[in-house]
């Protein structure tokens, strides 16, 4: 496997490692306790990444597969565009700009509070398979349209490096709530 999608599964495991950490040793009440009301919990934070992460895997394998099928390519290096490097500057934690996020990815609904980690973990396996996935792609060619809006567009190694930037900042989000609600 091409070195920089090595170091994207090694990022998307210490995007695991953080959220198991956070987790631990909290019940569901704290679990869904917001921090002030209109603020998110962090059963929300995970609802969140559950619901972006499954519009990727998607995302990413109908993107792999059509790119196989155009012979797309590619060993690298690789960089993230124009319009991902600028998505990946605003997404970093702590966040420089707050956008409210579109309806189909608001955590409405958070189900049983035991399960979401488990889910969380299960989608970043996904994730991680999609990586190998694309092994072989020209990264840098295959032009991916946002799940969040339909204007923006970015090449597919800007996509992999967004989710990881994505998670982080909402692990930060809720480990701010793990501080607010521990105090």
């Amino acid at each position: 496997m091409h070195s920089q999608l090595t170091k994207l599964k090694d990022q998307l495991d210490g995007v695991s490692d953080l959220a198991q950490t956070l987790v631990g040793g909290l019940h569901a009440e704290q679990l869904t306790l917001p921090p002030e009301p209109g603020r998110w919990s962090i059963a929300e934070c995970l609802v969140h990444l559950n619901l972006t992460s499954e519009a990727f895997v998607s995302l990413i394998t109908t993107a792999c597969e059509e790119a196989r099928q155009k012979q797309i390519l590619g060993d690298g290096p690789f960089k993230m565009d124009r319009t991902g490097r600028f998505l990946n500057w605003t997404l970093k934690p702590p966040p420089r700009i707050r956008v409210r996020t579109i309806e189909r990815f608001q955590p409405a609904m958070i189900g049983p509070v035991e399960a979401l980690l488990p889910k969380f973990l299960s989608l970043q396996e996904r994730l991680k398979a999609t990586v190998a996935e694309a092994d072989g792609l020209d990264l840098n060619e295959v032009i991916v349209t946002s799940p969040f809006s339909k204007r923006m567009k970015y090449n597919l190694f800007s996509c992999f490096a967004l989710i990881v930037t994505h998670q982080l900042r909402h692990l930060w989000q809720a480990e701010q709530v793990k501080r607010s609600i521990s105090a």
